[in-house]
């Protein structure tokens, strides 16, 4: 099974992702989400999160402020729309694709990244 259907089914299962981290096992995710965003997202999206990684500049386009993603989907980090900028489904931009992971990340690590995700909204 692809990992982008794997991962559809799992948030089509009522797999809770937009609350914070509340649970022991969602504060491990977090944590482990936490390292895999500084392999992963960090060069791009920065060490805060804030779109102001060292490699942002020689982007065309801007990355996006991470910590903000709640504020303005009204309130509320919608995990689906992160998975699917991780997977390239969601272009950013208007027409363009963030660097695709999907044959890079496995599910759980994009999972705990969306779990730490939550955790750094303001």
């Amino acid at each position: 099974m692809r990992p982008t259907h794997a991962l559809t089914l799992i948030l089509l299962s009522g797999v809770a992702l937009a609350a914070p981290p509340t649970t022991p096992a969602e504060v491990v995710a977090a944590q482990r989400g936490a390292e895999h965003y500084r392999i992963f997202c960090a060069n791009c999206h920065g060490a805060e999160a804030d779109g102001n990684g060292p490699t942002a500049k020689l982007l065309k386009i801007a990355p996006t402020n991470l910590t903000v993603l709640a504020r303005t989907h009204g309130g509320q980090l919608d995990p689906m729309r992160v998975l699917k900028a991780m997977d390239g489904r969601h272009l950013v931009g208007g027409d363009q694709k963030m660097p695709v992971f999907s044959d890079n990340l496995q599910i759980n690590t994009a999972l705990d990244i969306v779990e730490f995700l939550e955790t750094i909204q303001q």
